[in-house]
């Protein structure tokens, strides 16, 4: 809005600009002799309170939507037919290593996070769905598995390493997006999924 006044958020807290504001009314109505000064004064005081307030508030982010399809053993998943719900998207290999520690999370996120709305499809990029279903009955996958053999899904959400994984809120937007797993981004996965059903 006003380059170079906004202070960024670590720079100034919440109470300090409204101590900054508190201070700038005062000095509005102090009484000043010069009619001119005052004027002016009064001036520069209104537009330092007009800045202040738009520096105070939070960026807004429009997300982009995040529809897609992908077929499964029951049939075709459709984002679309899941609104109202969060959905955690999956993309993995039964080649790929953090993918065994990631299957066992998200039987532990369904079964915590399900009757909150969550919904997790994890869609394997194998060519070899045999294969596949091998890999989910091994870790007794509780959720539902897609196939993307092309990789066209993948592609769709610029998947550049397995496993990815995509956050995609309850109206349709994507919220965030993943690659990799470890027990230390499990947490911040975890996080990310409590915030995006809260909303």
């Amino acid at each position: 809005m006003y380059p170079g006044l906004c202070v960024g958020r670590a720079g100034m807290s919440g109470l300090q600009t409204l101590a900054m504001r508190q201070r700038l009314f005062k000095l509005l109505n102090s009484k000043i002799t010069s009619s001119v000064v005052k004027s002016v004064q009064r001036s520069l005081v209104l537009l330092t309170i007009v800045v202040l307030a738009a520096c105070s508030k939070e960026p807004e982010v429009e997300l982009e939507p995040a529809v897609f399809s992908v077929a499964t053993d029951e049939g075709m998943f459709i984002s679309a037919d899941y609104k109202g719900k969060v959905i955690y998207l999956d993309f993995w290999a039964s080649w790929c290593g953090p993918c065994r520690e990631s299957f066992p999370w998200m039987n532990k996120m369904r079964a915590k996070y399900q009757d909150k709305g969550l919904e997790i499809i994890a869609v394997t990029l194998d060519q070899d769905k045999d294969l596949a279903r091998l890999f989910a009955e091994e870790f007794n996958a509780e959720f539902t598995i897609g196939f993307d053999s092309d990789g066209s899904v993948a592609d769709q959400f610029g998947v550049r390493g397995l496993p990815s994984s995509v956050i995609i809120t309850r109206d349709g937007k994507l919220l965030e997006s993943h690659t990799g797993f470890n027990q230390t981004q499990a947490v911040e996965f975890e996080a990310a999924l409590v915030k995006a059903l809260e909303t």
